[in-house]
């Protein structure tokens, strides 16, 4: 229990804040927040594990197979969010630096093609 509240319900209300928040990523993939919000989550939600993993094993000493389970769901979630962000981040330089480059690049579309002009293809 975290301060009177039962651990499931506690649970249920992560993963639905965790779901909530991938949905409204998924409306808006530009959203680089939206994006370290769930991986925040995901983060908590390791750290809940690695703590409720510590009581039950270290404390308690039983093994859950229902809590084992979500352990691992939750690393995986994790390493997943992180993986995530860190892919999306990577493309949302890459694409600022490719809509920058276009923008400083001269303007030229086929119709501006001259017969009479050389062009060099082995050169430019």
């Amino acid at each position: 229990m975290v301060r009177g509240v039962p651990n499931p319900a506690v649970g249920i209300a992560y993963y639905s804040a965790l779901i909530g928040v991938a949905a409204a990523f998924e409306l808006s993939p530009d959203s680089y927040w939206l994006l370290l919000a769930a991986a925040g989550l995901a983060g908590a939600g390791l750290l809940a594990s690695a703590w409720l993993a510590y009581l039950g094993l270290a404390v308690l000493r039983a093994v859950c197979p229902v809590c084992v389970g979500l352990w691992v769901i939750n690393a995986a979630l994790a390493a997943l969010a992180a993986y995530v962000t860190h892919m999306q981040r990577a493309f949302l330089e890459y694409d600022s630096a490719f809509l920058a480059a276009m923008a400083a690049a001269p303007k030229q579309t086929h119709g501006d093609y001259n017969p009479h002009q050389q062009h060099d293809l082995w050169t430019s």
